[in-house]
């Protein structure tokens, strides 16, 4: 299951940068043994070269992720951000996005990526599920909202 260990940080404070995002989120994974020495390093190299920050109704969001050989166990992280932090547009631009919600990704097979994002893109198109995602608060709500998009 893609949300078995719970990956789930709500409401995060004091993120100084978005390297800060993603190795508080891909260390999780680490704790988790789901991922090898490799991820995190992984995870950051390759937003610097291909960055995963886009704006959907008014919301900035990021989907990190890095090569399948990184992962042992397929799973999916979330992290909500108090305030945002600036993570480089998808678009190959130099663009900065205010990123307030961030879905890593730490998928074993490749193939699972395509599915998954289709699944996360169909979601994120949901300005009442951003919001709710926005304002959620425990981690049972969270996954309230996952399975009723059908995420789980």
């Amino acid at each position: 299951m893609l949300f078995d260990k719970e990956i789930i940080i709500l409401q995060q404070e004091n993120m100084s940068s978005k390297e800060a995002v993603l190795k508080a989120l891909a260390q999780c994974f680490k704790d988790e043994d789901l991922v090898t020495d490799q991820f995190i390093d992984g995870v950051i190299n390759r937003e610097q070269d291909f960055p995963t920050g886009l704006i959907v109704n008014n919301i900035g969001i990021a989907i990190p992720h890095t090569d399948s050989d990184k992962v042992k166990q397929s799973q999916i992280g979330f992290m909500s951000l108090k305030e945002p932090v600036a993570f480089q547009a998808m678009d190959g631009s130099e663009k900065s996005v205010p990123v307030r919600l961030v879905f890593m990704l730490g998928l074993k097979e490749a193939h699972e990526q395509l599915d998954i994002l289709r699944k996360l893109m169909d979601l994120i198109q949901k300005q009442t599920v951003l919001e709710a995602l926005l304002s959620c608060t425990n981690k049972e709500d969270y996954l309230t909202i996952i399975r009723t998009e059908n995420l789980i």
